[in-house]
């Protein structure tokens, strides 16, 4: 019988498993022996490393989302180095980015789909930890003279993020959240960014998340429709649009109806429809 939930520990790394349809029940039992058997272990470590791998998960039940947010932030408190994701469904790797970004450990999280990424992320770090527990030599610092403080030039720091959008690189995919309302100049930017994040395969699909959306503008609409046209000439084979209202729906389906694209264009209300699919879709099209 397959456990609902494992959880190995070795030197300097914690890797959890969740499987099947995991109660509320299980789920809190689960955040308990992550709490009595993990955090004390890894407490007295430097530098450790926090595995996430739902190969086997059904799906994300409520309360199991308090659960892993919950890991999330013990995790960050514990200084955890880094959070390393096996993707395997596009909605779940979403939603731990997401729990991620609210508890603040987005800038740790990394997603990969097999072994040697996550080997790699590891050795990576490896040699930076072994660089911090070396302990320096005591030694006596000669008498410096005292300098005029030098005029700093003004930097320019990188641009602020969009807020009206986020693009997220998945595996022969990109998957988009738009958020509110977007600007022209937003619009150029998120041409830019959608061209800089197509995948180099030529079997590609787009999963949108547009339930947060508000009515765009005409001219917003026009640039957006330029990320649209690029997709359909470099290989985009499906897309499939997440909505809130049944009017945007058919108004979509109108879009993609006149455009001929209406077997290549799906519209759902949940991310559960949403990944039914786009695994149906990427079987037809022999998308990995």
């Amino acid at each position: 019988m397959l456990n609902m939930y494992q959880i190995h520990i070795t030197r300097n790394e914690v890797r959890f498993f969740l499987n099947g349809h995991i109660s509320d029940n299980e789920a809190n039992k689960f955040l308990q022996e992550f709490k009595r058997n993990v955090l004390s272990k890894v407490s007295s470590q430097k530098g450790w490393f926090l595995l996430i791998d739902f190969k086997n998960l059904k799906s994300l039940r409520p309360f199991l989302k308090e659960v892993i947010s919950d890991i999330l932030a013990l995790s960050k408190a514990q200084n955890v180095t880094a959070v390393i994701h096996f993707l395997h469904k596009v909605t779940l790797s979403v939603q731990i980015k997401r729990l991620a970004k609210e508890v603040g450990i987005l800038n740790k999280i990394y997603t990969v789909t097999n072994e040697q990424e996550a080997q790699k992320i590891l050795d990576n770090y490896r040699p930076i930890m072994k660089k911090k527990t070396l302990k320096p030599k005591k030694r006596i610092e000669p008498i410096k003279p005292i300098k005029k403080p030098v005029e700093k030039k003004p930097t320019f720091s990188r641009r602020p993020p969009p807020t009206s959008y986020q693009i997220m690189p998945i595996k022969n995919g990109i998957f988009i959240t738009f958020m509110g309302q977007m600007s022209v100049l937003e619009a150029k930017r998120f041409v830019r960014d959608f061209r800089a994040s197509m995948p180099i395969s030529r079997k590609w699909y787009v999963v949108a998340d547009s339930r947060r959306v508000k009515v765009q503008s005409q001219k917003v609409s026009k640039i957006l429709q330029e990320a649209t046209d690029l997709a359909k000439e470099s290989g985009r084979r499906f897309s499939v649009q997440i909505v809130k209202s049944a009017t945007a729906r058919l108004q979509l389906h109108r879009v993609a109806r006149e455009k001929g694209q209406e077997d290549l264009f799906f519209v759902v209300n949940n991310e559960q429809d949403a990944e039914k699919i786009v695994q149906e879709q990427k079987a037809k099209f022999g998308i990995r």
